[in-house]
């Protein structure tokens, strides 16, 4: 997101909640829009979309980084 938003980016940054959304894009600066998205729940990946398409704004491209936990038994 850093290195998007330096080189001239409007980075849409989406987490699970609003407030973890807020606090990264907070770190990134002014051309960063938070959006919360849980992606277990698809109301929430609905409004997510819905935010997204109401800042009629060009999509150019979707960076994904998912992080997973691995229980050790």
């Amino acid at each position: 997101m850093n290195s998007l938003a330096a080189n001239g980016a409007h980075v849409v940054g989406l987490a699970r909640s609003w407030p973890a959304a807020a606090e990264a894009c907070l770190r990134v600066g002014p051309t960063c829009t938070a959006v919360a998205c849980d992606l277990s729940d698809l109301d929430s990946v609905a409004d997510a979309a819905g935010a997204i398409r109401a800042l009629n704004a060009p999509l150019d491209a979707i960076i994904a980084n998912a992080g997973t936990v691995i229980c050790q038994p």
